[in-house]
């Protein structure tokens, strides 16, 4: 990450957003980089439509509002500039997840941080989960398309300062995850941190696996238990030998392998090793493939209660 490239945290102005701002205030100190608050609004294409003279009542409520949301932005902005050693505020207009991501272009942002994942309550219970794939919201079309990794902070829970803490990487052994793994490895460098890394063998056969067999599966071709957890932490090694080598001066890591559900284990690990933060890699499918396929990284999203840094390799 380029010290100089700015933090953009967006914020919605609600609680959930409050926390996003917290979090990004926290890592901009840790990292000693520059924080840039956004707010993303479409009021001015309201502004844009009420052109006649008949609309100019409509007209002076969107400057209103407008001056309203600036206000806001600037008190954050303020309560940011107690931790972070340098803060600027910005309104954007657009719809939020596109305007987010073209300021993270334009920034040349080497992070951005959201608000946490999805809604909670009531009306997160009347959506499926099929709906929440083929609809999306801000942070997950933000972690899907940004420019540079997406910190998510969560719903609940401590926000902990990064220096000196524990990461916890989820790997899977896809690109992906390796790109995850590097940065993850950067950072506790540069901040004194200490690396878990976590392999988790799903305890159910994927359903992409298990549609290529229409016929039962013999007995022995199927691994052992203790024969796949070897093999899955010999290839953890690996892995983590050829990330070290490629950074000078690396942080030693701890290996972990589990069996489970692999947003839940991940999430369990995390808050037995007591972790400031979770990375994960995504592949950062959108359509009809981020529909049909899902993503381990947004599930973690929706059960962490610590936050997570989604890290996807360059396009």
């Amino acid at each position: 990450m380029d010290p100089k490239s700015p933090i953009v945290c967006a914020t919605d102005l609600s609680p959930g957003g409050a926390r996003a701002v917290d979090l990004a205030a926290r890592v901009a100190q840790d990292l000693r980089a520059p924080l840039r608050l956004v707010h993303a609004t479409d009021l001015g294409g309201l502004r844009d439509r009420a052109a006649s003279p008949a609309q100019r009542t409509l007209i002076e409520r969107v400057e209103q509002r407008t001056a309203f949301l600036a206000e806001q932005l600037e008190s954050e902005r303020t309560r940011a500039s107690a931790t972070a050693p340098e803060v600027e505020c910005a309104l954007i207009e657009g719809r939020p997840w596109e305007a987010i991501v073209e300021d993270a272009h334009r920034t040349h942002a080497q992070l951005v941080v959201v608000g946490p994942h999805g809604q909670s309550g009531p009306a997160e219970v009347l959506r499926s989960a099929a709906m929440e794939w083929l609809l999306g919201i801000t942070a997950d079309r933000v972690v899907r398309r940004a420019p540079c990794p997406v910190l998510v902070a969560p719903h609940t829970g401590e926000l902990p300062r990064l220096a000196s803490g524990t990461f916890l990487v989820g790997l899977d052994f896809e690109p992906p995850s390796r790109v995850a793994l590097d940065l993850a490895l950067q950072l506790a460098k540069q901040l004194g941190a200490r690396v878990h890394a976590v392999h988790v063998v799903p305890e159910i056969l994927p359903a992409a696996v298990a549609a290529q067999h229409a016929a039962p599966i013999a007995d022995d071709t199927i691994d052992h238990p203790a024969h796949e957890e070897a093999g899955a932490r010999d290839r953890l090694a690996e892995m983590i030998t050829e990330a070290r080598a490629r950074l000078d001066a690396a942080p030693p890591v701890d290996l972990h392998v589990v069996r489970g559900d692999p947003p839940v284990a991940l999430g369990e690990l995390a808050l037995e090793l007591g972790a400031t933060l979770i990375v994960v890699g995504t592949h950062g499918r959108t359509g009809v493939a981020h529909a049909l396929l899902g993503s381990v990284a947004e599930r973690v999203l929706r059960r962490a209660r610590r936050p997570v840094l989604c890290v996807r390799p360059a396009r």
